[in-house]
């Protein structure tokens, strides 16, 4: 056994902080929902040497650092899933574009690609 193990889930907490905001983050950069399955943060989490079950990050949320940066961790076991601040249960993400700004992307890549030298 560790000794990160034997300290507990409480001492892995700013590690999980920097997880939930580096996840919120990449999210909001791709304008996706701010949203991830409790299994998918839980083998994030496992990835970095980071032990933790159901039961503690469901406790860690509520405490800060976590508190700070998720909602709310919907469902349990398989079928839960952990809401970011700025999301809601039924945020669709991708929002369609307007006009101009479709008008002014698509101007935006012309100058970038007339900039290269082919």
């Amino acid at each position: 056994m560790k000794l990160r193990e034997f300290a507990g889930a409480e001492a892995q907490s700013p590690r999980l902080a920097a997880l939930a905001e580096f996840l919120a983050g990449r999210a909001q950069d791709s304008n996706s929902p701010k949203t991830i399955s409790t299994k998918a943060f839980i083998n994030l989490a496992k990835g970095l040497g980071i032990s933790i079950t159901d039961g503690q990050l469901r406790d860690l949320v509520q405490q800060p650092p976590l508190n700070a940066l998720i909602d709310n961790v919907e469902g349990d076991g398989e079928n839960g899933k952990i809401l970011f601040h700025g999301s809601t249960s039924t945020d669709t993400g991708n929002q369609p574009m307007s006009a101009d700004q479709a008008r002014l992307t698509v101007d935006q890549m012309a100058k970038r690609a007339t900039k290269k030298d082919i």
